[in-house]
């Protein structure tokens, strides 16, 4: 996957796309392949959870 650039919105559409396939992630995989820290995925996944419920 070509991840050189991707803004905050389209990685978060890309991270619950793999993760609606059924993929096995962690915030250590993700914050390489997207250059963000760990606590930024952990921000978004919160933000994710919160407007899903």
């Amino acid at each position: 996957m070509n991840n050189d650039y991707v803004d905050s919105k389209q990685r978060k559409f890309l991270i619950i796309k793999r993760l609606l396939n059924q993929e096995h992630l962690s915030y250590q995989q993700l914050s390489e392949e997207y250059y963000v820290s760990r606590s930024e995925l952990f921000k978004k996944y919160e933000e994710v959870i919160h407007y899903s419920l």
